[in-house]
């Protein structure tokens, strides 16, 4: 939903991902698109070198690109071709990590540190406390999320961010 409110009318979503570090990854996010009316569009890569090409067929069929937490796919130099090739296209990059975003992607979606502890104290004391078994605990998403965003980026694409958007941000690199 963060990303539709960056990229409006946002509906087909491309990731290049490696199926055997980030197969289920994907299918939930594939998922969870689904729900909001989004497709994803995957092309699975068993190698860095793979990413160029994977990268060019999906241009023109895609509205924005997703960035997963693959080393097979992110290296320093995938990095450097899906960031150039993304804006040479006008294609929003959306980056894993805020890194990425000072260095050029559209947006991220990041945890926020605080909360993140406040859940984990939550656990752990539900766990003292005898409340919740330790063999029941399961990943949890971090909430809430926070949204980053590069604002020259946008600019650079074309794209017309929101005030709305921009003044929700937790950060903006301008």
């Amino acid at each position: 939903k963060l990303y539709q409110s960056v990229v409006p009318g946002l509906k087909r979503i491309g990731v290049i991902y490696d199926p055997e570090k980030s197969e289920t990854l994907v299918s939930e996010a594939r998922a969870a698109a689904g729900e909001l009316g989004i497709e994803l569009t995957s092309t699975p890569v068993s190698s860095h070198k793979k990413v160029p090409g994977a990268l060019r067929s999906m241009l023109g069929n895609i509205d924005a690109l997703w960035m997963v937490p693959d080393d097979t796919v992110l290296t320093m130099d995938s990095f450097r071709f899906l960031l150039v090739t993304s804006l040479e296209n006008k294609l929003p990059m959306m980056a894993v990590t805020d890194i990425f975003v000072k260095f050029g992607a559209l947006a991220t979606i990041v945890p926020d540190p605080s909360e993140v502890g406040k859940q984990i104290c939550g656990i752990a004391m539900a766990i003292r406390n005898g409340e919740l078994d330790i063999a029941e605990v399961d990943v949890l998403p971090p909430t809430p999320a926070n949204l980053v965003l590069n604002s020259k980026t946008a600019k650079k694409i074309g794209l017309e961010v929101s005030q709305e958007v921009l003044d929700a941000a937790s950060k903006v690199y301008e």
